[in-house]
């Protein structure tokens, strides 16, 4: 089962502080996002932003950009899969915020700068860390 961070569209959650939960000393990394953008219509298609985010917070809010008005809904997986869907006018895109790893960096370093190859290659991304819990 999910355990829900923020949501958006719920009112219980008005008052977390979306920055000190995702932009603090565990959340500082460099992050890809990848998932399915879905639309109206039924059709889907995978979805990888092109450059690395520095932060979890710059990965959420980049995960928005081009869709309009948005809401957000980030939860966390089974083994801290740390999950973004983003509601839009079009539909729902159901994303992944994932940490890079060396291999990752060196993989993308040797792609003029893309996350393409790194986002789905083993062993270039891991869960996040975005508390101390971890």
């Amino acid at each position: 089962m999910a355990k829900m961070i923020f949501d958006e569209m719920d009112e219980k959650y008005e008052n977390v502080d979306f920055e000190e939960l995702f932009d603090n000393e565990y959340a500082n990394e460099e992050y890809l996002v990848r998932g399915i953008a879905q639309r109206w219509d039924g059709s889907g298609c995978g979805h990888v932003d092109k450059k690395p985010f520095p932060s979890i917070l710059k990965a959420i809010w980049g995960a928005t950009e081009g869709w309009g008005i948005c809401f957000v809904r980030v939860y966390e997986e089974k083994y801290g899969r740390l999950m973004l869907d983003v509601v839009h006018h079009d539909g729902t895109n159901h994303l992944e915020i994932r940490e890079i790893t060396k291999k990752g960096r060196e993989v993308i370093d040797n792609d003029y700068g893309y996350v393409d190859k790194a986002a789905f290659r083993k062993g270039c991304t891991r869960n996040v860390k975005f508390t101390k819990k971890y």
